[in-house]
């Protein structure tokens, strides 16, 4: 259904970026699925980019209504107790380290009463939320495979990189549903 119609992949693609701003990385993914084995290509992908543009542009001209700016998503007026809590800036390489154990390998706290594990008040992570996920590793290695994983490492960077961290007292990791 998509690969006759570039220009709803586009769309659907722009309309979930507007969701959660992190999806719309995986554009250059999308792109190269629908262009690939086409002799098309141009038309294609001049398709894919209106479906897709024209929700880049109703999130610009709504942020410009909001904020007087098209750039300004609100990250930029995070309350100032908040802002003291990160120290190398909203997106930064040093919150890497943490925030990709948080989301992948937190575990639960063992105590001696019942339930016996809980989450942490960082939360679980993914493996031990959804121990399930661990049958992705078992996916056959072809080319809509590692589009994926491209396009899931694209949308985790954003989070991953991110100085509030991941978690907030909750059972699973944030922000995973942007790329799962």
């Amino acid at each position: 259904f998509g690969r006759r119609r570039p220009w709803l992949a586009g769309l659907w693609l722009g309309a979930a970026s507007l969701a959660r701003l992190p999806v719309g990385l995986a554009a250059p993914v999308v792109l190269g699925l629908v262009v690939r084995g086409s002799p098309l290509k141009p038309r294609r992908a001049a398709a894919f980019a209106l479906g897709f543009g024209a929700f880049v542009a109703l999130g610009l001209f709504y942020n410009w209504l909001r904020f007087q700016s098209p750039l300004e998503a609100g990250y930029g007026l995070l309350p100032s107790a908040q802002a003291r809590q990160v120290t190398a800036g909203l997106f930064d390489l040093r919150y890497l380290p943490r925030n990709l154990w948080m989301t992948l390998f937190q575990p639960p706290l063992l105590i001696e009463r019942f339930p016996y594990v809980v989450p942490t008040a960082h939360g679980l992570g993914l493996f031990f939320a959804s121990p399930a996920l661990l049958l992705a590793f078992r996916a056959p290695r072809g080319p809509l495979t590692w589009a994926s994983i491209i396009a899931v490492a694209m949308i985790a960077v954003p989070s991953l990189l991110y100085g509030l961290g991941v978690h907030n007292l909750q059972f699973g990791p944030r922000y995973t549903l942007d790329y799962l």
